[in-house]
This record gives structure tokens, sequence and C-alpha cells, in this order.
């Protein structure tokens, strides 16, 4: 290393034309100055305490002391105290790089805890040469709580909050309601509604996807609405309850021409509705319950089942109910409506009440068994009381009761009263058959009269006797297979004679 040559004046100046290097440095005290190298190439010493008194200076400090340093275009953050219009807010401010004076546009953020608009903050644009102001300002919160606004995440592009007046300008909005959503009655007018419209011409609101769904939701209880469009048409209305259960199920059919009928479900019910099933109740642990009710001036409730032709052949099953209250007149088998429950069936239709396994049909009144109607007929108890459930009584049909209890008689009998007048045919006056058939009577020649009924006389068990009250006559009988003949004379000149036959008996007996 090259070495430095001494001089004797203070005044003089030792020069290093070369790098400086130092591998050894002590460790200075707080109270030590600081060597700076200055634009004039000179080492110099300045005091600490010029650089904040030897601690870091915080932002309050920095901006309050407002060090301005001299350069190129930069920006001013100073503090705004009570003096100014606005109170304990930031104010940063630009300037140019030629005189320092300000640009055209101011911009702060103010909190004005203490200033004119009590417990607001805002942002806010000054053009300091005309006065006017652009601000966002941040209202006092009222509500419990955190509410976040947030801006949607876009494309690249510039994009631009509008006021009200924009839309103004933009639309004519006649007669606006709160709650209401308004539609577009012409072009660039919105006008109020009720409805969901897009425009008049359709006057709907479409959700297009692939089975869209519209979900309406309680955030507090999450009882909600789901309306979900399926394939080929068809669709679900689900109602939730608070636990996410099912409460109400309405599925459309695939399309107009399917088979699949409109199916609604009642209850939180696991699977599907059943395939035959229209209407499904599923009452869970609390069983099922269908009510139809009548109001207080109707005080009437029918459920009605009818069939596809009713319009034309009004054939139905029918349960009605009339209250305390009905009012409308009119009577069932002589009976008041008034509060009477009734099955009816109406038209045509034929009435069937049957139980379709071997188990009897019970009636009763008050809990206590009147009657049943089972496979032996009709039984009831001989004193209608469950006390007497041991000794039934029976309502049968009398034939039955006759053949079956009754002594089977040990032939037939046919028993009538005759009259036979000109060429006629005799008239027979039957006062008993048990035959099973009738005779029919005809006239063969003067005197002689058959009865014909085809094998029923057999030969070897059939008897036949008759008689006449004509003075003068005689009779005769006798019987084939299949006819009864008489034949009538004079006697005294044994001679077959018509017209003996007044009220004459004749008497058959078939044995068995």
């Amino acid at each position: 290393m090259k070495e430095i040559a001494k001089t004797e004046s203070l005044a003089d100046t030792y020069k290093i034309n070369k790098a400086l290097k130092l591998n050894t440095l002590n460790e200075g005290e707080p109270t030590d100055n600081v060597l700076v190298h200055g634009v004039d190439n000179e080492v110099k010493s300045i005091p600490r305490s010029e650089f904040g008194g030897g601690k870091p200076d915080t932002l309050q400090e920095v901006v309050t002391q407002s060090t301005i340093a001299n350069g190129a275009n930069y920006a001013k953050a100073e503090l705004i105290d009570s003096t100014l219009s606005r109170s304990s807010g930031l104010l940063l401010t630009a300037f140019n790089s030629t005189n320092e004076a300000l640009l055209g546009t101011t911009t702060g953020i103010y909190n004005t805890k203490n200033g004119s608009v009590n417990g607001e903050i805002y942002l806010s644009k000054l053009n300091k040469s005309t006065g006017a102001e652009t601000r966002l300002e941040f209202a006092d919160p009222t509500a419990n709580g955190t509410a976040v606004w947030s801006l949607p995440a876009k494309e690249k592009g510039a994009y631009v909050l509008a006021a009200t007046s924009d839309l103004d300008a933009k639309a004519n909005i006649t007669s606006l309601t709160p709650g209401r959503i308004p539609f577009t009655s012409s072009s660039n007018t919105l006008s109020d509604s009720s409805k969901l419209l897009w425009d008049d011409a359709s006057s709907k609101l479409e959700i297009n996807g692939y089975r869209p769904t519209l979900s309406f939701r309680e955030p507090l209880n999450k009882y909600g609405w789901d309306i979900t469009n399926g394939s080929l048409g068809s669709g679900t209305l689900l109602i939730r309850s608070k636990e996410g259960k099912r409460m109400l199920l309405i599925e459309n059919p695939d399309s107009p021409t399917s088979v699949t009928q409109p199916k609604l479900a009642i209850g939180n019910f696991t699977g599907s509705i059943p395939v035959e099933a229209q209407l499904y109740v599923y009452g869970g642990h609390s069983g099922a319950n269908i009510d139809a009710r009548g109001s207080e001036i109707a005080d009437q409730a029918n459920i009605d089942l009818e069939g596809s032709d009713w319009e034309t052949y009004p054939s139905s099953l029918g349960f009605s109910y009339y209250g305390v209250k009905y009012s409308h007149g009119g009577t069932i088998l002589g009976y008041d409506k008034v509060n009477t429950g009734i099955i009816r069936w109406g038209g045509n239709a034929q009435p069937i009440i049957t139980s379709l396994n071997e188990k009897p049909i019970i009636f009763g009144v008050n809990d206590i068994e009147i009657f049943n109607v089972n496979s032996l007929g009709l039984e009831y108890k001989s004193d209608f009381s469950l006390l007497n459930a041991s000794n039934p009584r029976w309502l049968v049909d009398k034939e039955y009761v006759d053949n079956k209890f009754q002594t089977k008689a040990a032939y037939k009998l046919y028993v009538a009263l005759l009259t036979q007048t000109g060429t006629n045919a005799p008239v027979a006056t039957v006062l008993e058959n048990t035959l099973g058939n009738t005779i029919v009577w005809s006239r063969s020649s003067a005197g002689v009269y058959h009865g014909t009924l085809a094998g029923t006389f057999i030969v070897g068990k059939t008897t036949m006797s008759a008689s006449v009250t004509t003075s003068g006559s005689s009779v005769a009988s006798g019987t084939t297979l299949n006819i009864a003949a008489i034949s009538t004379q004079k006697t005294d000149t044994l001679v077959s004679t018509d017209g003996q036959l007044v009220n004459s008996m004749v008497e058959i007996r078939v044995y068995s």
C-alpha cells in the first residue's frame, strides 16, 4: 500500500484515490457521531441525534415532522390537525418536481370520529383548484356483528359503479314498490309487478341448465323448498323440515304421454313413492291421518271415488259427513242429515261389501259387536252384548232352514181342482205342487184329458186319484212316465163325455 503524505496545515486535506478497506471496526457508542459521504466526495461527521436521537422514527413522527426531500416527483403524507376543515385524518398529497406546488388533486383518508360527520370513515378525492370532491363514505355501524361488502371477481377490464341516477337515465322507471321485482314493459322502461316477469311477451323467469333446481332456504332453521326440472319434462317439488327430512313431495311424470301419473306424498318416508300410489300419506310413528273438513258455513266434508266417465255416467262411491251446523236441509232414508255420516253409492254403481279372506265383517255400536257376516251367514248376539259371545244366533234363508231342519216328505205331491167346459182343455186351480214343475193340461178327445210333465210320473212309484161332482158321471185316472190321464163318462151310457169336471179334485203322488 502506498504511504499517505502528511501536511502540517489543519486546513489541508488527505486524499485517498483508491478503495478504502477496513479489516477491523470497533463497536461504537450511542453518543458517537456518524461519518457520511457528502456530494462533494468529502467524509463528514454528523451527530447521531440528527437521525432521531438514536432510535427509529414512527410513521406518526415522520409524518408530523413533514420532512421533505428534494428530487423528482414525490408524494407527501401528512396528518390533518383540528385546525383544518377535517380532523383526525390522513392526507395524501401529490407534488410536482419544479416548485413543490400541489397538483390538481388531493386524495384523503379521513376518520372523522371527532369531526363534523360523527363516526364516519370515508375516502375522498378533492380537486384543489375547483373545490369539487368525490367521496366514498362508510357509515357508523348501527347493528351488532360485522357486515362485509364484497366486490365480485371479474375478468380483466374496466368496470364502473353506477348510481341510481345513471339507471334513471337509461330506463324509465314507473311506480316501483319495495319488495317486488320490476319487469320490462317496453324498451328502456321498467314497470312494477307482483310477478316474476322478464318481458310482456313471455311472462316467465327461466333457469336454464341440466336438471336445474330452484332452492329456497331459511338460514335460521334450515326449512327449505326445492323445485327441480328433470329429463323429458319431469320434475319434483320437495319441501324439507329443519332436520332435512322431507315433508311434502310432488313428482311429475316424464312426459304428458307417460303411463306414470303425477304423485303426491306426505310424510317423511324412505325410498320412492310406491308405483301403485298417486296419493301417499306416511305417518311414521304417529300414524297416518287424512282429515277432510268443511267450513263453519258449509259444515260438510265429502270424499268421492269416481270413474273416468263420471260427467256422462255419474257412478261413484262417496263418503260424506254433515256437521252439527249443516243447514242446507235434506234427509237420508228419512233421517236428517245434520250430524250424520254416510257411505253412498251413486249412479249405476253396484254396491258390494266383501271380505277377501276368511275373516268376518263385523258390525257394532259403542265397542259392542251387534252382528257379523261370515261364510256361514249373518251371525248376531241374542242379547246384543259381549256377555253372550259364546251363544251366537244366526239369520239364514228359510229354504235352507226347511231343507236342513224339517222332516223330509216321503213323496212329491200335486193337488188341484179341475174344471172343463165344451171342447176346451181343463183349467187347473193348483192347491199344492212339490213336483218341481207345472203340469200342462190338454183335451185329447171327448171326455179324455191329459196332464203332461215329461219324466215325472215314475212307473211303480206314482199314484193318482180323481173325483167328479156332477150327478150321473164317473171318472177314471192313470199315469204313464210322461202323462197323467183322466176320463169322464155318463154312468147310464158309459160314453166319454165333456163337461163333467167342475172343481173336481185330482191328486198325484210321486214317491222317492
